[in-house]
This record gives C-alpha cells, structure tokens and sequence, in this order.
C-alpha cells in the first residue's frame, strides 16, 4: 500500500503543484505508513470499547446509532422522582441549546447552563461508561437560571455516569444521584 500511494504521489511531490497538494500527499504517505503492517486488535464487529487512542479506527457497531448526533436533555430521574425538561419552554427564554450532549469516539462535548463543556470518555459494548478525566468546560456567568438544573448538579451527574442505553431511541445516561442512589439523564434527539 505504500508503494502505490509513494508512485500516486511522485508527480505532485517532485513537480510545481500547489503546496496544498503536496502537503496532502505527504500526510497519506505517513497515514499509510503507519497502518502498514498493523492489524486492529478488534474487528469493527467485534470491538469492546471506544476511547481515548484506539487503534484502527473502529467504531463498536452497537454504540455507532449513539455517535455524532446532538442530544438534549427531556428527563431527570432521581431521588425517586422523574423531572421532565420542556425543551419548548426552555426555547421560549433563549436557553434552547442548554443541556445538550454530543458524543463522538471517544470524546463527548455539549453546553451546559450557559457553558461548553468537553471530556475523554470510554463506552463498552455491554452499557458501561466513563468520563476518563474530569470535564473541562468555559467559566461564563449566567444571569437568569433556566429553572431546570443547576449546571454544577448536571457536571456532577455526568462526572458520575457508569453505563448507558439507548431505550426507544432515547439515550439514558445511568449516574449516581446526591443521596448515592441511580439517577439517570434521558436525552432526545
């Protein structure tokens, strides 16, 4: 593979292409040699996890309906009590974009109330899931509370959560709540 991609290369890297075309060149050599003689220790099929520095590329089939969609909160379940977020509501005083969560391999990202926030997370196959390093997230003042949850209590929940599902197209987040019983974030698309 290489080989090929060096011959497919040598015009554009000997001749006056653009500088564009050459550095395009150059990284599909160094892709191609780094995946030259390695294998992925797990198939696509068979893959158990998702993180931080996973080799191949793959993508665990059974979390990929989860990935690269933005999910918003619409529930709360904790202390014995289910709290819905009316997303309409929340719209109609300008906090329509709090409480969203984006995940991608590896990497969850989304706002809180009012802040962005990111984090390295792992999620298995079989439900388990864990934000790998504590959340980073923006420091911006937010001058009228959406009414719904505290952006602290939401990081907290989140730094929490230890498995995942994804239940009539809902993806439910299982945390621990204050009093050290399962809560669960339940977000829509």
């Amino acid at each position: 593979m290489t080989t090929r991609v060096r011959e497919q290369c040598r015009p554009f890297l000997a001749g006056t292409r653009t500088l564009g075309v050459r550095l395009l060149c150059v990284l599909a050599l160094a892709a191609a040699a780094g995946c030259a003689g390695s294998q992925p220790k797990d198939p696509p099929e068979t893959a158990s996890s998702l993180g931080p520095g996973q080799s191949g590329g793959a993508v665990d089939l059974k979390i990929s309906p989860i990935l690269n969609k933005e999910w918003r909160l619409v529930e709360i379940r904790a202390a014995g009590k289910t709290t819905v977020v009316d997303r309409d509501k929340l719209s109609a005083g300008g906090f329509g974009k709090f409480f969203t969560l984006t995940l991608s391999a590896g990497h969850l990202s989304g706002t809180a109330a009012p802040n962005r926030y990111n984090a390295p997370y792992q999620a298995e196959t079989g439900g388990g899931f864990t934000i790998v390093q504590p959340i980073v997230s923006t420091r911006m003042a937010l001058l009228t509370n959406p009414g719904v949850l505290g952006e602290f209590d939401y990081f907290r929940y989140l730094e929490k959560v230890n498995r995942w599902q994804l239940v009539r197209g809902r993806l439910e987040l299982y945390t621990t709540g204050a009093d050290g019983k399962e809560a669960a974030l339940v977000y829509g698309e």
